[in-house]
């Protein structure tokens, strides 16, 4: 699940040289990321698709982004920002590997 770009105050931990290189601000120090659109949300806007994915039944095994079902993207994976869910998001045995991954390093098992 992709919630989009959520424009919060969390930058504040990261350098001004990872923000610069992210494309987010301009070489004047002005903001890329101003103004809001279906890609740039508020934080209640990325939570909305989160909420969503969680407590609907229909999407087990889907991928969702912009409170909707995402389709498959390029198989290059298309360009960055744009909608879609690059192949290897949606490879199953990534995920797999993934969450077994996650559940070695913290020591917590959901299955």
């Amino acid at each position: 699940m992709h919630p989009g770009t959520i424009l919060t105050d969390l930058s504040r931990h990261i350098s001004a040289e990872k923000i610069s290189a992210s494309g987010a601000v301009k070489i004047d120090g002005e903001m890329t990321f101003a103004e809001l659109t279906d890609e740039r949300k508020t934080p209640q806007g990325g939570a909305a698709t989160i909420v969503w994915s969680a407590v609907s039944s229909q999407l087990d095994g889907i991928y969702c982004q912009n409170i909707d079902i995402a389709p498959l993207a390029l198989p290059d994976g298309g360009k960055p920002g744009s909608p879609g869910v690059c192949p290897w998001a949606a490879d199953k045995e990534e995920a797999k590997r993934f969450w077994t991954l996650s559940e070695q390093l913290t020591g917590v098992s959901f299955l």
